[in-house]
């Protein structure tokens, strides 16, 4: 449910070789200059995003920026704020997102831009042939729709969307600029009592599973995932999950010194993730009593790694900062 709130958000981020708190000139070292006139040319996109809100309240504002450097360089020196949703870099065919925005648009009702633009639209597709361009996406602020209880009707929460990309398309006259280029796309979304009730639902449905009693406490912060907030949840082992921003290390000393029961490391291994980083899975077992597991016994099984950026940023809207992951099991063993 709440998902559906952020979907205008989504779309800019699939439009981010097009289009797509703390100062933005910070963020990327003080390297920006602001571009006033390709800034007040993102009509195709704003008008794009009002027709698909419909009643939502949403004001937009777009400013567009030349970084003093390369592609390269603006991306690897970005100091990322603690809240942010870092999409990472990516290279496109810029023909594709141009394809991609008549799409999602030739039935909009009334249509972002004129009959002559559409046409030109589509000869320009075929003009960009297989010309591509580089982009890389960071939201900020996102994180603040996913508590339904922190919102109030009638406040505003600011999502920012900021795309570094090279070269730069100047969607409104069909144009593509070269050079390095970061756009800040600033929404400013006025919370309503419809909003509030339908990111409710969703904490509702997440607070069945999360009911669960799993008969062990958890590291002070931690918060319940649930598995259809998130795409791959390969890493989910368990019948409840959790995140907590705290290190590994410091997550298992908790189970460690952990008085209700007594837990202890049952084994680790390594796996490599989609970075090619290698990390550490830890298995731990916690009894009622010291020793081996017995025939009978009230057994809670966890397993602590580090948090896959993919599920943060799908669970939590943010994945900056140190997370582990905590999935629990629990069984009543069996006499073998």
């Amino acid at each position: 449910m709440k998902r559906n709130i952020l979907n205008f958000i989504l779309v800019l981020g699939l439009l981010s070789s097009i289009t797509m708190a703390q100062d933005v000139n910070s963020i990327f070292g003080g390297r920006l200059s602001l571009d006033a006139a390709l800034s007040s040319k993102t009509k195709a996109v704003e008008n794009m995003m009002k027709a698909m809100l419909g009643n939502m309240k949403v004001d937009l504002e777009t400013k567009v920026y030349s970084f003093k450097g390369s592609f390269e360089d603006a991306v690897d020196g970005v100091n990322a704020p603690s809240d942010a949703n870092v999409m990472g870099a990516s290279e496109q065919i810029l023909a594709n997102s141009l394809s991609m925005f008549l799409m999602m648009t030739e039935n909009l009702n009334p249509k972002p831009m004129g009959d002559d633009w559409y046409k030109k639209a589509s000869a320009k597709i075929s003009e960009l042939g297989q010309q591509s361009g580089k982009s890389w996406v960071m939201r900020i602020g996102e994180s603040a729709m996913e508590n339904a209880a922190d919102l109030r009707p009638g406040s505003t929460v600011n999502i920012r969307t900021i795309t570094v990309s090279n070269p730069y398309f100047d969607l409104d006259n069909l144009k593509l600029v070269e050079g390095t280029w970061v756009t800040d796309v600033t929404a400013s979304v006025k919370v309503t009592k419809e909003m509030l009730a339908e990111m409710s639902e969703g904490f509702e449905d997440d607070w069945e599973d999360e009911a669960m009693d799993m008969g062990i406490d958890l590291p002070q912060g931690a918060r319940f995932v649930s598995i259809d907030d998130v795409a791959d949840t390969e890493m989910m082992q368990g019948e409840v999950n959790y995140v907590v921003e705290k290190p590994v290390a410091e997550v298992i000393d908790f189970y460690k010194n952990y008085k209700k029961r007594y837990c202890t490391i049952e084994e680790r291994s390594t796996m490599f993730n989609d970075n090619d980083e290698e990390i550490t899975i830890t298995y731990m077992v916690c009894l009622t009593h010291e020793g081996e597991v017995q025939a009978g016994d009230d057994v809670v099984h966890l397993t602590i790694l580090s948090a896959p950026k993919g599920l943060l940023s799908d669970a939590l809207g943010r994945n900056q900062g140190t997370w582990t992951l905590i999935s629990i099991n629990r069984w009543t063993e069996e006499d073998h």
